[in-house]
């Protein structure tokens, strides 16, 4: 069954908005965001990489993005991921903001992390914290 998400980049004024079909979880979905989010060095490039991101080789999508523009304000996801990009990299007053917000079966959302500040603490705080989701899912799965 898949877990839906969507992933919200807001730019200066531009807003995008991605589509996941696969995976959306804070474990899987976050986890990868998060490491994009601290691999990237300026927010064109991590915007970059999201579009042109593939899913891994399966018979059927081989070559699928991982991916896609949303085109309707509810793809019917469960996950949220909110991010404020700071429009310049060199800027020492930037600030980035992410939000993750989680509807489990349509119910009402709810906001599971917030965080804004410096760039570098935000990417920091919200790896740990998908690592940790990742980390207890494995321990459960044994």
């Amino acid at each position: 069954m898949a877990t839906r998400s969507k992933i919200q980049l807001n730019y200066g004024v531009s807003k995008i908005e991605l589509y996941r079909h696969w995976d959306g979880y804070l474990a899987e979905g976050g986890r990868e965001l998060s490491i994009l989010l601290n691999h990237y060095k300026t927010s064109a490039d991590l915007i970059k990489g999201l579009i042109n991101r593939q899913r891994e080789i399966h018979v059927y999508d081989i070559d699928a993005p991982l991916y896609e523009i949303a085109w309707h304000p509810d793809m019917g996801e469960e996950y949220r991921y909110i991010i404020n990009l700071p429009t310049f990299a060199d800027d020492k007053n930037a600030s980035l903001s992410v939000e993750v917000l989680h509807a489990p079966y349509g119910k009402e959302w709810k906001s599971i992390y917030k965080k804004t500040g410096k760039p570098e603490e935000v990417k920091k705080d919200f790896l740990k914290l998908c690592d940790d989701e990742y980390w207890k899912l494995k321990r459960r799965a044994g």
